[in-house]
């Protein structure tokens, strides 16, 4: 709005044959908003401030992905599923390949971020941003004693967050009509 006010939001709903009928769809949303300072009327005789600007964004994503103990896509984990062969290499019949579990659930990543952006004396550009990602309901393959049949099942199990500090800077050190010299830094602390 008005070149100086900005705000995008999306909203997705995605579905997964991973996971039962209870559990099968997940809801994930997004939205971020920035404010151009330095088109504000109060900027205008603040000759040294080319560029101001605040923004900030919160965001939701979802993973089904599920490798299974032998590395591969694990489709169904939410059934119980069997297969034919030799139980531990003796004798054949029928198995437990996959043991259900009918509470899984999307794994869910958060995604929060603050930063001013800025140009300043018409030579320095650059943003300080604050982040943070939180990752929990996480999607992991759970160790089963033998006595089950089956090696693991998959679990929600576990938690990640980081967060930190990103700064990146850039200065025109020589600039002219034609060519323009610049040296540039970014440092990131989590």
């Amino acid at each position: 709005y008005a070149d100086k006010y900005y705000l995008s939001a999306s909203y997705r709903r995605d579905g997964s044959s991973r996971f039962s009928k209870d559990n099968r769809w997940g809801d994930f949303y997004s939205v971020g908003a920035s404010w151009r300072i330095s088109e504000e009327e109060f900027m205008k005789d603040v000759a040294w401030v080319n560029s101001l600007k605040l923004r900030a964004s919160y965001g939701e994503t979802g993973n089904d992905q599920i490798l299974d103990s032998d590395g591969y896509n694990s489709y169904y984990p939410f059934q119980t599923l069997y297969t034919l062969g030799k139980n531990n290499g003796t004798e054949a019949g029928v198995f437990f390949s996959v043991i259900a579990n009918s509470n899984l659930k999307w794994e869910t990543q958060v995604s929060t971020d603050f930063g001013i952006e800025f140009g300043l004396f018409d030579r320095l550009t650059g943003s300080i941003e604050y982040f943070q990602k939180d990752s929990k309901d996480l999607l992991f393959n759970v160790s089963q004693p033998t006595s089950t049949g089956v090696s693991s099942i998959v679990k929600n199990i576990g938690k990640v967050s980081n967060k930190g500090v990103e700064i990146e800077l850039n200065y025109d050190v020589l600039k002219n009509r034609d060519w323009t010299v610049s040296v540039g830094a970014n440092a990131t602390f989590v």
